[in-house]
């Protein structure tokens, strides 16, 4: 018997990665991106993961990400380097 698929795949078995929450902020040095603990939808909390801020704007515009880490963080102005200014790094 054919089986529903998952929420989280589409018809074409791509997966439909969607962030549904913030659950954390880090930055291991000045030099390094800031990354966030991101709760995917559809998917159980131990499967959350550590994403670079940037390719989380970049991917998925519609997710205020600035607010969720201002949240976390107390302020967006205690951010070592606000988001809003954060440059994406140059591949090389």
């Amino acid at each position: 018997q054919v089986q529903p698929l998952p929420e989280i795949l589409a018809p074409n078995l791509e997966w439909k990665a969607e962030p549904e929450e913030v659950l954390d902020f880090r930055r291991a040095s000045p030099e390094t991106e800031p990354e966030v603990l991101i709760k995917w939808k559809g998917l159980p909390l131990f499967e959350a993961s550590w994403e670079p801020v940037n390719k989380v704007k970049d991917q998925y515009p519609t997710f205020h990400l600035e607010d969720k880490v201002s949240f976390l963080r107390g302020g967006i102005d205690k951010l070592a380097v606000p988001l809003a200014f954060m440059k994406k790094k140059q591949r090389t």
